[in-house]
């Protein structure tokens, strides 16, 4: 795989619909919204594993429904009335 030219690969403005997933050692764009998660590195044992953070999953798809981040005409901010 050849360096991509910018890791950033959405927009500000709107929701994420891909992320950077580590497959098999390379980091690939996958299709939707990355799951909130955090990784655990046991340096002891040399291990890592994923924790996800369901209940934040919850809150950022009911404010994605409240807010629709695709529609700027309903977002609070300047020039907004």
């Amino acid at each position: 795989m050849t360096a991509p030219k910018s890791l950033i690969i959405n927009r500000a403005h709107q929701a994420p619909d891909q992320h950077w997933q580590d497959i098999s050692g390379q980091l690939q764009i996958v299709e939707g919204r990355r799951p909130s998660a955090y990784e655990i590195f046991d340096t002891r044992n040399n291990t890592r594993r994923t924790e996800e953070l369901e209940p934040i999953d919850v809150i950022r798809q009911a404010r994605f429904e409240t807010f629709r981040t695709d529609t700027p005409e309903r977002l609070p901010g300047p020039g907004v009335e």
